[in-house]
């Protein structure tokens, strides 16, 4: 399933769950990474894509609504992104309890699983001819 998202591409891949370490390496064994999010805008876009699937809530096709995002390393005052981004937008609600960041696709809230948890990732691919923005 490929998407265009302003400039770049959001799939998401695996038919199965895995930890964040297994779907970022999974995005960039595809020429991507995992989703960054650094403005309201581009939470907004990625929560609307994912509720653009009928069965995101049960988990058929997604994993349920809580896939992994970019973000490693988290703490309280935030988290690494993957591209080297700042840290200079927080998610809506952002809560941090573990070391792996996760998006809630129902309500864009952002939140945070440890090294165990299993669910769907968004990888992100910059489009044919474009660039990310600045």
């Amino acid at each position: 399933i490929i998407f265009y998202l302003t400039f770049i591409y959001l799939s998401i891949l695996s038919h199965v769950l895995q930890t964040w370490e297994n779907a970022r390496a999974e995005c960039v064994a595809n020429n991507g990474d995992l989703v960054v999010i650094t403005t309201s805008e581009k939470n907004t876009e990625v929560t609307n894509y994912m509720q653009s699937f009928d069965d995101y809530r049960d988990g058929d096709c997604t994993g349920g609504p809580y896939p992994w995002i970019g973000g490693y390393d988290c703490t309280p005052n935030g988290c690494i992104w993957v591209d080297g981004s700042n840290w200079d937008f927080v998610g809506p609600r952002y809560s941090h309890d573990n070391e792996y960041l996760h998006l809630n696709a129902n309500n864009g809230r952002w939140g945070t699983w440890g090294s165990i948890g299993i669910a769907k990732g968004i990888c992100e691919y910059i489009a044919p001819g474009n660039t990310l923005p600045a």
